[in-house]
């Protein structure tokens, strides 16, 4: 008979709750649960269940009808919130560049450099939580390494970065048959088994096995730091992957700002994350960047660090890198900024051959999907890379975005992210691909660097949208310069091919439509002495007399300027027909409609 409460260990020191479960509680409310023996030998069928539950079943036969269940954790993922709190922190970025916009760019990307990279403390308190790890689990494996790895040892890693940790286990001094298991049950009971012996130790007792993951890991939050770890006993290739982004980190000073420029940027405009989804990961956005520094030999490509060096294999991968700078291929120096650089990420990916082509940071240049799935005409490190390459197993190249792993060279790291994740993607690009523009020649006066980091890049595209606004609001004209609307007076005189003054004055409603027939011909315009008000509204001014560099300086001067005739002086007028209050409105519906849409890439 079953009775409802809370499942309580057998192993616990606990006498409170050992006095409690000696009986069996009557209140439904009640924090027993309580099984008969029979109902446990039928429940032994059940997955997932203690190791000696068997053993913990018969031990009770004599004893009486009735077991207090020993407690199993739930082995489930954390909640999604908890997987994206490394996505919330803003440190600060929006206020301290808002501060210092008018500061030189490069300097604003020092500064916001330092607002986001990990601090020493850190790196000291992490290190702290990877001894305490490694203290706990030689109990059992005295032989045991842990080796951290990802964004916070590689040098990439903002303040709110988890910690990742690859533990080598060795051998088990308590259970010389662990390994014998090991190959029995696979990955998930190692992992287990490390998971219940972290769980002894106070400051590990969140841990949790997250077994059905690609590689099965152990997730928990250190209690003394509030660091979150990730746990991995399976494979060392995360660790290898850390050593090639921190060697690419020592070879150019210009990489590290970069790459965290475009995280950040990336996590603000939602193109990257944590935790399942269609959108990329950071490991696939620091493999793009390598891909683009590669091809303007600022990196060298994987496949010269691994030329001339003894292989070093892990699950069947070379992993091998030459980091003597020295024996390394020469190339060019390649001198742009940081701004600069960042520029052409942006206009290189917005221009890249996504459906025809593969980002391959082994070769550092473009590899045909065709090719990739026969296996054809390949370059001949992949030809000759072990399970990959003619008649072996292919990268999977059916996905919107294909991102080869450098090493593991069947592994698409790309492969989650979705058509809209893409396509969302290249907009934000082109975006920011326009701000950097607008802040390098200095047109736009309005653009600064902080409004490419804040979400949806709201207010650089509130700039965008305010050079039109719908006829409904204000009236607009014409200039030589092209379309403008009511507040734009005093800039007007600067536009290229444009003689307009700015002491003119604007229509009321040169919107409204004059039927042909009754236009004449048209009103003299004429200059008033200095400091007299202006009457003339230029109601019946044409389009054409606003023309730019098509006219000479002489005849645009007889027809557009005002400033040096006499008052009595007449102005020619030509009779064109009168562009529509419709033709404009469609003008400026069309340009509102390709600044949130930019045309298709051919």
């Amino acid at each position: 008979m079953e009775k409802a409460g809370k499942i309580i260990n057998i192993e616990s020191d606990d006498d409170s709750d050992k006095e409690v479960a000696s009986k069996p509680s009557e209140n439904k409310s009640s924090s027993v649960l309580v099984y008969e023996r029979d109902l446990l030998l039928k429940l032994s069928v059940v997955k997932d269940l203690p190791e000696n539950f068997e053993e913990l079943v018969e031990r009770c036969r004599e004893d009486g009808s009735e077991i207090i269940f020993p407690c199993i954790p739930r082995e489930e993922e954390p909640e999604d919130e908890d997987d994206h709190d490394e996505y919330t922190s803003d440190f600060g970025v929006l206020e301290v560049l808002g501060h210092m916009e008018d500061a030189n760019l490069e300097d604003q990307i020092v500064k916001f450099q330092k607002l986001v990279e990990m601090t020493q403390e850190q790196l000291e308190a992490m290190k702290d939580v990877s001894d305490a790890l490694e203290k706990v689990l030689k109990s059992e494996f005295p032989d045991c390494k842990a080796f951290p790895f990802g964004s916070s040892a590689s040098g990439l890693g903002f303040r709110d970065c988890d910690l990742d940790i690859h533990v080598e286990l060795g051998v088990n001094a308590k259970d010389e048959s662990f390994y014998v298991k090991v190959g029995m049950w696979g990955d998930k009971f190692r992992t287990r088994k490390v998971c219940d012996i972290l769980r002894r130790a106070e400051r590990f007792k969140s841990a949790v096995p997250v077994v059905n993951a690609r590689t099965p890991i152990i997730r928990l939050k250190e209690r003394m730091t509030s660091i979150k770890c990730d746990i991995n006993v399976v494979s060392s290739m995360g660790v290898k992957n850390t050593e090639y982004l921190a060697f690419c980190n020592e070879q150019d000073t210009r990489f590290l700002p970069l790459v965290s420029i475009l995280k950040y940027f990336c996590r603000m405009q939602e193109i990257t994350s944590s935790g399942r989804g269609d959108h990329l990961n950071s490991y696939t956005l620091v493999l793009m960047v390598i891909f683009f520094l590669q091809s303007k030999e600022i990196l060298h490509s994987v496949e010269a660090l691994q030329k001339g060096v003894e292989e070093e294999e892990v699950d069947g991968w070379n992993f091998a890198l030459n980091r003597d700078k020295s024996q390394l291929p020469h190339m060019k120096h390649n001198k742009s900024s940081v701004s600069r650089l960042l520029l052409q990420f942006f206009k290189f990916y917005i221009d890249f051959p996504y459906d025809s082509h593969v980002i391959c940071p082994l070769v550092g240049q473009f590899v045909k999907r065709y090719n990739m799935k026969q296996g054809i005409f390949l370059p001949s490190v992949l030809e000759s890379a072990p399970f990959f390459g003619r008649k072996r197993e292919k990268l999977e190249v059916t996905k919107v975005l294909v991102v080869q792993d450098p090493f593991e060279l069947t592994r698409n790291v790309g492969q989650a992210v979705s058509r809209n994740r893409l396509d969302h993607m290249l907009k934000e690009f082109s975006t920011a691909d326009r701000l950097l523009s607008d802040l390098k020649t200095g047109e736009n006066k309005k653009a600064k660097f902080w409004m490419m980091f804040e979400p949806g890049l709201c207010t650089y595209r509130d700039i965008l949208a305010s050079m039109f606004v719908p006829i409904c609001e204000e009236p607009l004209r014409f200039t030589g310069g092209g379309l403008h609307y009511r507040g734009q007076e005093e800039n007007v005189s600067e536009l290229p091919g444009n003689e307009y003054q700015a002491g003119d004055q604007l229509d009321d409603n040169p919107l409204e439509e004059t039927p042909h027939s009754e236009q004449g011909e048209a009103k003299p315009v004429t200059d008033l002495k200095e400091g007299a008000k202006t009457e003339d509204k230029h109601k019946d001014r044409s389009l054409d007399m606003f023309k730019g560099s098509d006219e000479s300086p002489d005849e645009e001067r007889s027809c557009v300027s005002v400033s040096s005739r006499s008052p009595s002086a007449q102005v020619p007028a030509p009779h064109p027909r009168p562009r529509s209050a419709l033709e404009v409105a469609r003008q400026v519906l069309f340009h509102q409609q390709s600044l949130r849409f930019p045309p298709p890439r051919l």
